[in-house]
């Protein structure tokens, strides 16, 4: 008996495991490209804004609280989503309100990090301030107040909570 050689058989389908692979590659890249683009793109999410010098300035920022927490100054702080403005009254430690001071606001949704706005407050009088906000939603915003008056600054963080007025519905006899 003769010995056979081994046939190479090739069937329709030898392409099928080699396709079979880097259609799993492809997949699996295109997961990740839309998982990136999703994380990135998202204004939910964001860091803090210049983090790593904030935190080398921890003591200094703490020693400016302490110093505007001594004024006894406060502010009364509001986002009116109707007329899309943020308002601040500033009194001081006597209940006076405080005139044509500088005052600079960051305010972010919670929901919106990312979408942070830096105003700078227009002074109406009797220590009033008001700054227009753009994309008002109703929901917790946070805003980061700062008040220069003379010498004195006056540092404010809040959290508040804006609301729609409420459509009162019309009235059937």
């Amino acid at each position: 008996m003769q010995a056979s050689e081994p046939t190479n058989v090739r069937t329709g389908r030898s392409w099928v495991w080699p396709l079979a692979v880097v259609g799993a590659l492809a997949v699996s890249l295109t997961v990740c490209a839309i998982t990136v683009v999703a994380a990135v793109s998202d204004p939910s999410y964001a860091i803090e804004d210049d983090y790593y010098q904030k935190a080398v300035d921890w003591d200094d920022r703490r020693a400016l609280q302490a110093a505007s927490d001594q004024l006894g100054w406060n502010a009364n702080v509001s986002i009116d989503l109707a007329a899309t403005t943020l308002a601040v009254a500033i009194n001081d430690d006597q209940g006076q309100p405080i005139e044509a001071a500088i005052v600079r606001a960051t305010i972010f949704h919670h929901a919106r990090r990312g979408m942070a706005q830096r105003v700078d407050l227009r002074h109406e009088g009797q220590g009033c301030y008001t700054a227009t906000i753009a994309q008002p939603r109703e929901g917790q915003w946070q805003v980061r107040l700062t008040a220069q008056h003379n010498s004195n600054t006056f540092i404010l963080n809040e959290d508040l909570y804006a609301r729609r007025a409420p459509v009162s519905e019309p009235r059937t006899p």
